[in-house]
């Protein structure tokens, strides 16, 4: 294999892994249940955009009590992965 190949690729797995452990990392940082905030934060949008467009798309929230509302983490990754484009 050439040696410049061999650099490009290995450079190209670096940077993938790094990646992955980054986003495991940032995973790592919020509960599995997410406040509204949370949830905003963890996906990188307005509150706005979470009540008109995501909600509204199917993201599921969870009631109880009729007041205290979370995000399943794991719920949102399904449903972002589902409506990545």
């Amino acid at each position: 294999m050439p040696e410049e190949f061999s650099s490009e690729l290995s450079q190209q797995i670096y940077a993938a892994a790094e990646s992955a452990f980054k986003e495991i990392k940032r995973k790592a940082d919020y509960p599995d249940y997410l406040t509204i905030k949370q949830a905003c934060s963890y996906m990188n949008v307005s509150r706005t955009t979470l009540n008109t467009k995501l909600i509204p798309a199917g993201l599921r929230m969870i009631t109880i009590d009729g007041s205290l509302m979370r995000f399943s983490k794991k719920t949102i990754d399904e449903f972002l992965e589902q409506h990545n484009n």
